[in-house]
């Protein structure tokens, strides 16, 4: 998958999307832009578990506000939420800033963005809720 940063960072809408489903649960969907294809996102969530399921379309742009059911599914998945949102949070500390590019795009940008540091708070969250309680060992 090679998207276009054109309209939108890819990495950072799939990273919007994801904070979505960690705050609110229920569905979320972000696009990828292929210029002039695009891929729709939809992420559902049932407590723990997420549904990936990303849709192609061959005129993204014209279509950017296409239904949920619109497109050729290209991929689905049913995955553990908590995992996906860490690879998540994983993809955008490992984009390295770029010097030169053609649009003076910085892929790092993601990692000083509300968004990333609300990721990264949820799964903080998540990990201390799963710890035993003080003084007490797991079984």
């Amino acid at each position: 998958m090679t998207p276009s940063y054109v309209p939108t960072d890819p990495l950072f809408a799939l990273m919007h999307a994801v904070v979505e489903v960690l705050r609110y649960s229920g569905d979320a969907r972000c696009s990828w832009f292929y210029e002039p294809a695009t891929d729709q996102w939809t992420l559902h969530r049932e407590s723990d578990t997420l549904q990936i399921t990303i849709r192609s379309t061959g005129d993204g742009f014209s279509r950017l506000d296409w239904p949920a059911e619109g497109g050729n599914v290209e991929f689905a998945v049913i995955c553990d939420l908590w995992k996906f949102a860490a690879k998540v949070r994983l993809a955008v500390t490992r984009m390295v800033p770029v010097e030169e590019h053609e649009h003076n795009y910085d892929p790092s940008s993601a990692q000083r963005t509300a968004e990333y540091r609300a990721l990264c708070a949820c799964l903080d969250e998540h990990k201390e809720s799963q710890r035993p309680p003080s003084g007490k060992r797991a079984k």
